[in-house]
């Protein structure tokens, strides 16, 4: 999402920029209607509604979607990423553990006096 807003800030007024961040996600992104995409698009609404009825100037809106994009969007990748790390974390202990707890099986040979044992 945020390399389209990128490509959508090309100067333009909100409303066509706000228009492009849509249209252009819903072309080319991944999960354009995930809950997090959804919410930000209703704060687009809400911040063109506010342009429209100039309470806001066109700097304000950009900034305010910016924000709006990090309360939604960017909050639940972060999320989403921080469950990730966490499972893998959880998964890389219990190898470590299974290795610790692995049963070992010991062989030993004998040739004269010297005793040879191998633990596998």
């Amino acid at each position: 999402m945020h390399v389209v807003m990128q490509q959508c800030d090309r100067g333009v007024e909100f409303n066509s920029y706000a228009s492009c961040i849509k249209n252009t996600y819903a072309r080319e992104g991944t999960n354009p209607n995930h809950i997090a995409v959804r919410a930000f698009y209703s704060n687009l609404d809400a911040i063109s509604e506010a342009y429209r009825d100039k309470k806001i100037t066109d700097a304000q809106a950009k900034s305010f979607a910016y924000d709006a994009y990090q309360k939604t969007v960017q909050a639940s990748n972060d999320k989403a990423e921080a469950a990730y790390n966490s499972a893998f974390s959880n998964y890389m202990l219990q190898q470590q553990q299974n290795q610790i707890n692995k049963p070992r099986q010991t062989s030993c040979t004998t040739m004269g006096q010297f005793v040879n044992c191998t633990t596998y």
